[in-house]
């Protein structure tokens, strides 16, 4: 029977240079040293006396994660990663993005959840007086923040406010405003675009809120409204009541100008149409008695309130007579 030995398996010079690197030193106190000790001496020894057999060694000692520390996995830009990942990193955050969300609206509330709020100027303007009084200044921190209110303005309701696209579930999943939202996201597009190194007069930087600070929304003077009052006003149907008494209630006034009505119910919705002069008229009310813009309309007009409705078919009525 024949049998491979490895050459200079035998000789007791090539075993101890084969096995000197791999041993364990003892340490003056008896210990053997640690694989993080063993990795620093191999590595302190100078480039001329470390063999291919140490250089093996420190290669091996270098992937222990006691000499390399936990790895961290390199981020991908929010800009290169899929929607997919885009929905994932958002719930990692807290947020609840819709399925229907594009990229662009998820980098920005990702962005928005990530990035603190920084005082705009008129802020820090506004600010800069109270410095030298110390009675508004004790006033204001004493004052208990608004519930609702924005978390970067502080003034605006969350969801409220109006800009160029007023996402108002957008802007709520992040506690913003519309407008803080929109700067937001305008912060996010004017980084990655480079528009700082981009002609003042190309079109990317033309609607750019960084850019044109006078189309920033969201550093605008904000002024709360004081209420409405309804002296004068007509209250055609009422105010607390359900759909079904408000459906009624318009039927009446149309029958007053000789329009035939038809209520009914659908999904728990209360729908009243009507033909005036071939044309149809359409008002809805959702289960809580709410007034549906979106699905109320006049023909193909889509009608505002009840008011809005009875004027359109007076004047209806009139032309027909």
């Amino acid at each position: 029977m024949t049998t491979t030995v490895k050459r200079g398996a035998g000789r007791p010079a090539a075993a101890a240079k084969t096995t000197k690197a791999a041993q364990h030193t003892p340490l003056p106190n008896g210990r053997k040293e640690t694989p993080a000790e063993e990795f620093q001496r191999l590595t302190a020894l100078p480039l001329a006396e470390q063999t291919k057999t140490i250089q093996a060694r420190i290669r091996k000692l270098s992937n222990l994660p006691e000499n390399t520390g936990p790895r961290e996995e390199a981020e991908t830009p929010l800009s290169q990663q899929t929607a997919a990942q885009l929905r994932e990193t958002a719930r990692k955050l807290g947020l609840s993005p819709s399925a229907k969300m594009t990229k662009d609206k998820l980098i920005g509330l990702i962005y928005a959840k990530t990035t603190p709020a920084t005082p705009t100027e008129e802020g820090a303007g506004s600010e800069a007086p109270a410095e030298t009084s110390t009675e508004p200044a004790s006033a204001a921190a004493a004052k208990p923040a608004r519930k609702n209110a924005c978390r970067s303005c502080g003034t605006r309701s969350i969801g409220s406010g109006s800009g160029d696209s007023n996402d108002r579930d957008t802007a709520k999943a992040v506690e913003l405003c519309v407008p803080c939202h929109e700067e937001a996201q305008w912060e996010n597009e004017h980084s990655d675009r480079g528009h700082d190194s981009l002609p003042a007069d190309s079109e990317e930087r033309a609607g750019c809120w960084i850019c044109r600070p006078g189309l920033n929304r969201a550093s605008a003077e904000y002024v709360g409204r004081a209420g409405t009052s309804r002296a004068g006003m007509t209250i055609n149907v009422p105010l607390r009541a359900d759909g079904k008494t408000k459906a009624a209630t318009v039927a009446e006034k149309l029958a007053a100008m000789k329009v035939e009505s038809k209520i009914r119910r659908f999904k728990g919705e209360e729908i009243l149409t009507a033909k005036i002069g071939g044309t149809e008229l359409r008002l809805v009310w959702d289960e809580r008695g709410r007034y549906v813009y979106a699905e109320s309309t006049f023909n193909s007009r889509k009608v505002r309130n009840v008011s809005e409705a009875l004027r359109l078919a007076a004047r209806k009525v009139d032309a027909g007579q």
